[in-house]
């Protein structure tokens, strides 16, 4: 499996990013590994170079580059999370438009009632948490 490390020219949540390759690294991925968040060890002989992207062959993702850790003797730990929109832009380019109406407008009906409105509003009102009010009656 193959990483390949960019730096992105673009902000993180913009579709088709324009990318500079910096490197590629041979990787095994041991044991399992979270597929939207992998933690990946990879051994740099020279300074790590300044990367926000990278994109995982065996996986066929992108994935934005959260944090990197230096450890002793050439060894870096990247923190990655799947970066949703460079992975899958082919799809969401190619979805079908959908319409819709962001008002909500129940409808409503009485079908059959012998209520009369008495003209008099009442209104209950409560809260979440809090000490409890107790109102004398008037």
């Amino acid at each position: 499996m193959e990483i390949t490390l960019y730096q992105s020219l673009d902000s993180h949540n913009v579709m088709n990013k324009q990318k500079i390759m910096v490197d590629r690294y041979e990787i095994k991925l041991k044991r399992q590994t979270d597929i939207l968040n992998p933690t990946i060890s990879l051994y740099i002989e020279s300074e790590i170079p300044n990367v926000d992207l990278a994109y995982i062959d065996g996986l066929n993702r992108y994935y934005n580059i959260v944090n990197i850790e230096p450890y002793p003797n050439n060894i870096y730990i990247m923190y990655l999370e799947v970066d949703v929109i460079e992975t899958y832009k082919d799809d969401i380019l190619n979805a079908k438009k959908v319409l819709t109406d962001n008002a909500v407008k129940p409808e409503i009906s009485i079908l059959e009632s012998d209520y009369q409105h008495s003209g008099e509003v009442s209104y209950i009102l409560s809260t979440i948490g809090g000490d409890v009010i107790r109102r004398e009656p008037r």
